[in-house]
């Protein structure tokens, strides 16, 4: 008896502990080019406004003050049970860093299965946000010419899904899609949209993560392999975005929030 009362209170104190730590942001530099006048990527993901960590007002001073040449949204900003009066409150929010620097999203499940769905995007659309529905548009940012490939939560990722494929050749192909355990089919694309550079989210860290490992996560179950940060495979990186909100109950151990800025070359 003894002995389980123990272990019931060494766990309640370690998920204490954990929930305690998870309570912060954290933002972490990832530099892809060694010179740090490359172009800066703002990468934010799984927002679920409006049960994001932050408000949106907070989101978008932190934002601005992390000096963004780009800003890259990867879907479920919205959360799935955001009602219109919610979203609605994300116009200002979209506004504000659309008038920063150019602002590109995709949608993840929660916005696929949301009524909502085209009330986000045309929003996200008015306020200057390119909004990628299955979508490749074209940048060019500090002297680089880019490609954003925006690939809609749900499909699959080949030449067919997108309506029209430009020529791609001698930009920086960056793929935007809500889900990093799909790697694998990203890097084994065709030539013409295999991507360089990847960003995802829909992980959300894993939720219960020790040291750099993580314990679940949506769609990978049991100890998952991408949850946060920096993955490179046959030549192509992903960044994972562990987000900064979380569907129903917000309970993450060890786990910080997170906005990865990455510096391209």
């Amino acid at each position: 008896m003894w002995a389980l009362c123990a272990i019931i209170i060494t766990v309640t104190v370690i998920l204490a502990a954990g929930y305690a730590a998870s309570r912060k942001l954290e933002t972490e530099e990832i530099k892809l080019a060694p010179d740090a006048a490359g172009i800066r990527i703002v990468h934010i993901s799984d927002t679920h406004f409006p049960d994001c960590f932050v408000s949106a007002n907070t989101l978008a001073k932190t934002i601005k003050e992390l000096n963004p040449d780009c800003i890259v949204f990867t879907g479920d900003i919205a959360d799935g049970n955001a009602t219109r009066e919610d979203i609605s409150a994300l116009g200002s929010f979209f506004n504000s860093l659309s008038a920063v620097c150019p602002c590109y999203l995709v949608i993840g499940n929660h916005e696929i299965g949301s009524e909502e769905l085209n009330y986000f995007v045309s929003l996200a659309r008015k306020s200057g946000i390119n909004v990628l529905l299955n979508e490749i548009t074209f940048a060019r940012i500090k002297n680089t010419d880019l490609a954003f490939i925006g690939l809609s939560d749900g499909y699959k990722y080949e030449e067919r899904t997108f309506p029209s494929v430009p020529e791609l050749a001698g930009r920086t192909k960056i793929l935007l899609t809500h889900r990093p355990e799909k790697f694998d089919s990203y890097i084994a694309a065709s030539e013409t949209i295999r991507p360089d550079i990847v960003f995802s989210g829909h992980a959300h860290g894993g939720l219960f993560r020790i040291g750099k490992s993580a314990l679940y996560a949506p769609n990978q179950g049991l100890f998952p392999k991408y949850t946060s940060g920096l993955y490179e495979k046959e030549g192509v990186k992903m960044i994972v975005s562990r987000g900064l909100g979380v569907s129903g109950v917000d309970f993450r151990c060890f786990n910080k929030y997170h906005i990865p800025i990455v510096t391209l070359p």
